[in-house]
């Protein structure tokens, strides 16, 4: 209930957390973070002040970064040495390196947008990397294979040694940043979303941004966190009713029915549970409303 289970150095289960609560371990890691995002920014922000300009602001901001990217990878050094300690993995420090991509996205997209100039070169990079999605899914994609190799540990969580865990942190943040950066680096549109199907939509790469606007896909995202919660409860209680052995059974055969009660348990959990919480906080946290503007004159 806490999400503080990650750091029970001698659990009483195998893995990431409690049968069916394995996913779980991932949530603890993010909240983690957001609790020390404040003090981040805080880090981030006095390091970048000192520059006078956007540029360079924006050059210390990335640099700063990027030395959070190295001390997630010298946070292997204690997970091994002088023994080894599984339970670590599931520790924030080894994960800020895919925070720090989020966050170097981020700089890049309002930098972009800041930038001095009709045509500096982080616009064009920011353009040139919007404009080529199928490119950068495919390194992706290469990087999503590499995790599917020896290189990077065997199947299981927390297993192999610091070269391979190293190995699996870098592909980790190499996919997340070519997955994530043709939507996150798109320039702000200055129009309401095109129909798909319209000519409209498929200039200047605006696909995209249809794309994600469709009806479709903003369902999806609003259930999305009932399907984090759901995924494995259903894909164990569907292996128990089927009488299938972990690493076993037919991929099609399981995934699809596991795919629609999840999704549909994450609806009923979003209408009876997300959706009446946010109602009931709003009443606590309700912002109030601006101050009309008077319209006398001194």
């Amino acid at each position: 209930m806490t999400l503080t289970f990650t750091f029970n150095t001698d659990p009483d289960w195998v893995g990431t957390g409690p049968y069916g609560l394995g996913q779980m371990w991932s949530l603890s890691v993010e909240v983690s973070f957001y609790l020390l995002l404040p003090a981040f920014a805080l880090l981030l922000a006095l390091w970048a002040r000192r520059g006078r300009s956007v540029d360079t602001r924006g050059r210390r901001l990335l640099l700063g970064l990027a030395a959070v990217g190295v001390l997630a990878l010298l946070a292997l050094i204690p997970q091994f040495y002088p023994e080894p300690r599984e339970y670590m993995h599931a520790w924030l420090p080894r994960s800020m390196g895919l925070f720090a991509t989020g966050m170097s996205l981020a700089v890049l997209s309002e930098w972009a947008w800041r930038e001095p100039g009709p045509d500096g070169p982080v616009r064009r990079f920011c353009r040139t990397v919007a404009a080529s999605p199928g490119v950068c899914w495919l390194l992706a994609g290469g990087f999503f294979v590499l995790t599917a190799t020896e290189a990077t540990g065997s199947r299981f969580i927390g297993s192999g040694d610091i070269w391979t865990s190293a190995v699996a942190s870098l592909a980790g943040i190499g996919f997340a940043f070519f997955i994530i950066a043709p939507a996150a680096l798109a320039p702000r549109p200055t129009h309401g979303p095109y129909r798909l199907r319209t000519a409209d939509a498929w200039r200047e790469g605006r696909w995209m941004d249809s794309l994600l606007r469709h009806r479709v896909w903003q369902f999806l995202a609003k259930v999305s966190y009932g399907v984090f919660l759901w995924q494995f409860l259903v894909l164990y209680l569907w292996r128990d009713f089927t009488g299938q052995e972990i690493f076993t059974g037919s991929f099609w055969l399981d995934v699809v029915p596991v795919t629609i009660a999840t999704v549909l348990l994450a609806m009923a959990t979003f209408r009876w549970v997300e959706e009446p919480s946010r109602r009931w906080s709003r009443k606590f946290f309700r912002e109030p409303p601006p101050a009309k503007a008077s319209t006398d004159r001194p």
